[in-house]
């Protein structure tokens, strides 16, 4: 669910392709591709900087991996300068889960 809401605030920033999406009925089935895609990435990520750094502590490989696979999809979703510029920081993304969270 995590890569899904990323993704859907990456679209939400480019309401050309969003619309267009959804005229052609393919919003879902390419949110879950990319939603796949991008997690996908974040793991090769997390290996690579594993490997480069295997001292590192594991919670802070695996952010970096993740800002550098969305900003990997934002670059080609274009649209949008950055991941940052769209409000796809780490923190900005989990307090947006957080808040959909329901308690519980």
């Amino acid at each position: 669910m995590f890569y899904l809401t990323i993704v859907h605030r990456l679209l939400q920033d480019r309401p050309e392709i969003q619309r267009e999406l959804k005229r052609t009925g393919a919003l879902r089935s390419t949110v879950e591709r990319y939603a796949v895609d991008l997690q996908t990435e974040h793991a090769r990520w997390t290996d690579e900087l594993r490997q480069r750094r295997p001292a590192s502590s594991p919670t802070q490989l695996a952010s970096e991996a993740l800002e550098l696979a969305v900003q990997e999809l934002a670059d080609r979703l274009g649209g949008v300068e950055s991941a940052d510029e769209a409000g796809l920081s780490l923190d900005g993304v989990m307090a947006s889960v957080i808040r959909r969270t329901p308690p519980g």
